[in-house]
């Protein structure tokens, strides 16, 4: 029973700092469409999204940046070392907190001082350099990071929990719908397995399109479900441009995917007792109002994940995926597995596979 207790305060705690974190981010979001017009509206965000769990991890429960940033330069120079909020997690994420907070910085350079913004700027630098040179070296010899060890379990272990998982309730349909489309979609051609496996963003956003005709030009994404696609116009590789090498090439508006019939089982199931209607999203947040939010998906899914290791995300799901032993698989095949995943064999190589 105690066990059960602490589980449930563990969701609840998590779950209302996430709503902390979300309306955090979006008005760092805001502040940055202010003070750097000149970012990249993902760099807005994403600086967004880290101070915004900075301020939360720091204690604030309202959005107050000169306050922050003032706390966070007083307390790096005091220790010689940068706030332990900024330097926790993975290399990526101390390196995109670092990001983030030399831009909170130098947008208030004035109220910082002179002094101690070229003490503060010098010590942000040095130890920024020391995670990117280590990012580069990890990289170049593809080691997994600590998460990485406790979190990569084996793709045939996390396969069974899959096949394993019953859903007892509304929310455990729900579940186990999440888990079989994310994990469990495949195309098989010649006894091998293609596994559609996209980020957490792409499934967050899906909406049911029942008719005849292909879904609107209308920049969202869908399950279509008399095909039995996914119909993907909205991600991270369509619309706009991408650099390869020197070239810029444009990205493809939209991308498709199939459905297994395993899943469409479920998603039928699930369809009905949820009464999901038309253009309506297949997901939604956690009082039905409106399409879930990707953190929170994320959220439910370490959740359910659990009992295999702490903290399964979908990059992780992905790099699990690409772990998998293709010994004798050759490269045609290799890269039809990469397209499915939305990514390329480079990248698997290169990013995901580890060592």
């Amino acid at each position: 029973m105690s066990v059960l207790i602490n589980d449930v305060f563990n969701f609840n705690f998590y779950f209302i700092l996430l709503l902390y974190i979300m309306d955090f981010t979006s008005q760092f979001t805001t502040y940055f469409n202010q003070i750097r017009p000149d970012l990249s509206e993902q760099s807005k965000k994403l600086y967004g999204r880290q101070l915004a769990s900075i301020s939360s991890f720091s204690k604030f429960n309202k959005f107050e940046p000169l306050k922050l940033v003032m706390r966070l330069v007083n307390t790096s120079l005091r220790n010689k070392n940068l706030d332990s909020v900024i330097l926790s997690g993975a290399l990526q994420s101390k390196n995109q907190r670092i990001s983030a907070f030399r831009n909170l910085i130098d947008a208030n350079k004035d109220s910082i001082g002179e002094v101690k913004y070229s003490k503060i700027t010098e010590l942000v630098s040095t130890i920024g350099d020391k995670i990117r040179n280590e990012i580069s070296k990890n990289a170049g010899e593809n080691k997994k990071s600590a998460d990485e060890e406790i979190n990569m379990v084996s793709w045939d272990d996390l396969i069974s929990f899959v096949n394993d998982y019953e859903a007892t309730s509304s929310n455990g349909l729900r579940n186990k719908l999440m888990l079989n489309l994310m994990i469990n979609n495949f195309e098989e051609r010649e006894n091998i397995k293609y596994h559609v496996i996209l980020r957490v963003i792409e499934y967050a956003s899906l909406n049911l399109w029942t008719g005849k005709r292909k879904p609107p030009d209308d920049g969202k994404n869908y399950i279509w479900l008399f095909p039995h696609i996914l119909y993907i116009q909205h991600s991270k590789t369509t619309g706009g441009v991408k650099r390869v090498g020197t070239t810029i090439v444009k990205q493809p508006k939209l991308k498709i995917y199939p459905i297994s019939k395993n899943v469409m089982e479920i998603l039928i199931d699930y369809l009905k007792a949820f009464k999901i209607k038309n253009k309506e999203p297949i997901f939604y947040g956690n009082k039905g109002e409106s399409q879930i939010d990707p953190n929170y998906f994320t959220l439910i899914l370490k959740n359910i994940l659990t009992p295999l290791a702490p903290k399964i995300n979908s990059t992780i799901i992905r790099k699990i995926y690409d772990n998998r032993d293709l010994k004798g698989i050759n490269a045609n095949v290799k890269n039809e597995i990469a397209k499915m995943v939305d990514h390329s064999i480079g990248i698997s190589e290169n990013y995901y596979k580890k060592k």
